[in-house]
């Protein structure tokens, strides 16, 4: 018996013991969706909810919060989590709009309201971090975003537009990334090695000299798409390895998303770790890889196969045979971009 049957076995039993405990709800609901059986899955991610930091959600103190059924009238929904869990998650709004009365607002982090705004037009949306300025008179109930997939049962299989891009880059930041490469004729890869969450980020990571000492010969023109200062990083690397990692003058990747959106659109491919990269990446569209880690640095998005992504068709997902090792997971990354880029 797997490590995957063990854990179904032992969330199973502690729901036998304990109906109630929320903790094994939510993993036995992560384990459903990780095996793609959507209705199981969703219906007991809706557990996050009663857990410390699961789920982060920045409720309206006003506003009456949903707990199932239809939402009936004015609906507001409200972020959670971090910012590719925002970008994930707002797939389903579309979906959303049709299967409710009114979908009033939406709050987002404020680094994305250019994006959504663009992306959504018809849609009003608000800063996350204001969401107690807003007029509770306004809503008659509040869903977070990790409610309106539970609500929707989302199945990337059933509803084709769950697999679409669903964001909207901003040409003119294409254009300055292409501008600064004119007379450059290899092929522009993104890149990004590591993840900021405080719990799982160490596992989910790795160093630009792991990555690069794997892709030293290709010929690519490398750009930089990690948030946070790196420059010592990439540094390092083109001393130690001759590898110029380009980073865009003018774009801030850490506060100015839509321009670092712009980027990622604007590349031929990225090549990323398990971060918010991927999302940005798989929301418009832009081809890539994403290096998906074993343990618990895994998250259930990316399920079990070496394959294009469900949610993200234009990614394709490599996982790693053993926790910590990223060799075999940079050779067949290597592989991909050699064979489909240059």
């Amino acid at each position: 018996m797997g490590l995957s049957e063990l854990s179904l076995q032992s969330y199973q039993r502690a729901l036998e013991l304990e109906p109630t405990m929320q903790e094994a709800c939510w993993n036995l609901g992560l384990h459903w969706l990780i095996h793609q059986r959507w209705s199981q899955g969703w219906r007991n991610y809706f557990a996050r909810r009663s857990l410390d930091g699961a789920a982060s959600i920045s409720w309206h103190p006003g506003v009456l919060r949903w707990e199932g059924g239809r939402p009936q009238g004015r609906v507001l929904v409200v972020a959670e989590q971090g910012i590719g869990d925002e970008v994930f998650l707002s797939k389903g709004l579309g979906l959303l709009e049709r299967r409710c009365d009114v979908l009033a607002c939406v709050t987002v982090d404020e680094r994305l309201l250019p994006i959504f705004r663009r992306s959504y037009p018809h849609l009003r949306f608000a800063s996350r971090a204001k969401v107690q300025s807003l007029d509770a008179g306004e809503f008659d109930v509040q869903m977070a975003l990790g409610d309106v997939a539970s609500y929707l049962e989302l199945d990337p299989e059933r509803e084709a537009e769950l697999s679409r891009p669903h964001l909207l880059a901003d040409e003119r930041y294409k254009f300055e990334l292409r501008r600064d490469s004119a007379g450059v004729e290899r092929p522009r890869i993104g890149v990004s090695w590591k993840s900021k969450n405080a719990k799982l980020g160490e596992q989910k990571s790795m160093t630009l000299m792991q990555v690069m000492s794997a892709m030293k010969d290709l010929e690519v023109e490398w750009v930089n798409l990690q948030y946070g200062d790196v420059s010592e990083e990439i540094a390092q690397v083109e001393q130690a390895l001759g590898v110029v990692v380009r980073q865009v003058q003018g774009v801030d990747v850490d506060h100015d998303l839509d321009a670092w959106l712009g980027l990622i659109a604007g590349c031929d491919a990225v090549l990323t770790s398990s971060n918010s990269t991927a999302h940005f990446a798989g929301a418009v569209g832009t081809p890539g890889v994403v290096v998906v880690p074993q343990g618990k640095g895994k998250i259930w998005y990316w399920h079990d196969s070496d394959t294009s992504s469900l949610w993200y068709p234009s990614l394709r997902l490599i996982h790693q045979d053993f926790s910590g090792d990223w060799t075999q997971v940079m050779d067949q990354a290597h592989a991909w971009i050699e064979r489909t880029q240059t």
